[in-house]
């Protein structure tokens, strides 16, 4: 009965995938893995179990792809878990790679693993797959933002697979080797000619099922013919190759030996990705460090600089006035004594002194007496004995200031000591007189 039901299903869907829960016990020397899926989702609540199967080293990745074979397993309580066998196509290498993707369901989480691994000849492995809904949770890092970021996604974009931690590890992993079997129901599991639907347990016949349907005598597709053209590795179709990439190169659904490198631009803004590719360029003036960040390519210059400056859009530092910074970039003073006799030149210098007892006016135009004017009517002296075109009003109406002398000059006729008014005509016996009897007898000689 097993060998024939293998040997159906190989020829007619290549890669045959099959629910265990019987013994494979009977059949000998089988190159079988059977897969364990489980998940920590709360043990009250069902789950919806979902895989995914492909043979070759192409990962399993989405439900879309119809080269797959997949299965669903609904009504699962999460203590139950699921699994499955999958054994090599007929007439293929009994060490070929395969890969799986399974998913849980549970309320609105849904949470995935991809898994790659390779068949022991002539023996029954186990690959366990424990799912950790921790891996729905949010995350930080993802390149595309056009979907919400989790820790699986992430993992995903790192070419990892988010494990039983809730941590991302490598995908690929080496079956358990299992000496006993399963006890339970056998079922076969295959696609559906539509490819958009999912075969669910209860559409599977049980084993028993299977014999009475004729599956032994189910007659062979026609031959496969290898297709390679414009491929250098992965799957030829038939369940052959059409070539391997050497390391560290990995194939590609396209069939073309790619780097299998993961580009990393997480918080960098140019230099190289670490996948021989750039994370952006800098602009004029700019360069790029060692932490991917565009900064100044100039040098900056302040030796023997104090002021001015350094060469980069920046400062070698800045005067105290009066100080300004020259072409040289040092602090210098230039005096200022235009219109000036007196005073501060505006460097710390001055531009004259006064004599002894007077002082510069605000302007430094001139020197002043700070007690005045000396208040005598003979001369235009101020308190400090100089000369002052601001103490000629001291001089009577008679006489005028001679600023050269400091005295106040008699301005008409001298009369003896005396200096005579104006309108005085002549002098008699120390008199000034103005007119003839004025302004007394003596003055009657006219």
């Amino acid at each position: 009965m097993w060998p024939a039901l293998r040997s159906a299903c190989a020829l007619r869907w290549g890669l045959c995938v099959l629910l265990v829960g019987a013994s494979a016990g009977c059949i000998a020397d089988a190159t079988e893995v059977t897969v364990i899926v489980n998940s920590n989702a709360p043990t009250e609540l069902p789950v919806l179990y979902r895989a995914w199967v492909r043979d070759g080293a192409e990962l399993a990745r989405s439900a879309a792809d119809a080269s797959l074979y997949w299965a669903q397993f609904s009504g699962r309580r999460a203590a139950d878990g699921a699994s499955f066998a999958v054994v090599p196509r007929a007439g293929g290498g009994r060490d070929g790679v395969f890969s799986v993707l399974v998913e849980a369901q549970s309320g609105a989480s849904t949470v995935r693993r991809a898994v790659r691994a390779r068949f022991t000849p002539r023996t029954t492995t186990v690959l366990r797959i424990p799912l950790n809904f921790d891996c729905t949770l949010d995350a930080t890092g993802c390149r595309d933002l056009s979907v919400a970021c989790t820790v699986q996604r992430l993992c995903e974009e790192q070419g990892q697979t988010c494990g039983e931690s809730g941590r991302c590890i490598p995908i690929d992993v080496v079956p358990e080797r299992e000496d006993g079997g399963a006890d339970g129901a056998v079922l076969v599991v295959a696609p559906r000619a539509d490819a958009s639907e999912l075969i669910d347990v209860a559409d599977v016949p049980m084993i028993d099922d299977v014999a009475d349907s004729g599956v032994e005598d189910a007659p062979a597709m026609d031959a496969c013919t290898p297709v390679c053209a414009g491929r250098v590795c992965g799957s030829n179709g038939c369940g052959g190759s059409c070539g391997s990439c050497m390391s560290p190169l990995v194939c590609n659904g396209s069939g073309q030996c790619v780097s299998s490198c993961t580009p990393n631009c997480m918080g960098r803004a140019c230099g190289s990705n670490g996948c021989s590719g750039s994370c952006g360029t800098c602009g004029a003036g700019l360069t790029c460090n060692g932490s991917g960040q565009c900064v100044s390519s100039c040098t900056p210059n302040c030796a023997g600089r104090v002021c001015g400056s350094n060469g980069c859009g920046g400062s070698c530092g800045s005067c105290t006035a009066p100080r300004t910074c020259n072409g040289s970039g040092q602090c210098v003073c230039t005096p200022n004594c235009a219109g000036r006799r007196c005073g501060p030149d505006g460097c710390g210098g001055s531009c004259g002194s006064c004599p002894s007892g007077l002082s510069c006016n605000g302007t430094g135009t001139g020197c002043f007496c700070p007690a005045g004017c000396s208040g005598s009517t003979t001369n235009c002296r101020d308190a400090c004995g100089y000369s002052n075109t601001a103490c000629r009003s001291q001089c009577p109406s008679n006489r005028t200031c001679n600023l050269s002398t400091g005295n106040c000059d008699c301005a008409g006729m001298m009369c003896g000591t005396s200096c005579c008014p104006a309108g005085t005509i002549y002098c008699r016996t120390n008199v000034c007189c103005t007119d003839c009897g004025r302004p007394s007898a003596v003055c009657n000689m006219c």
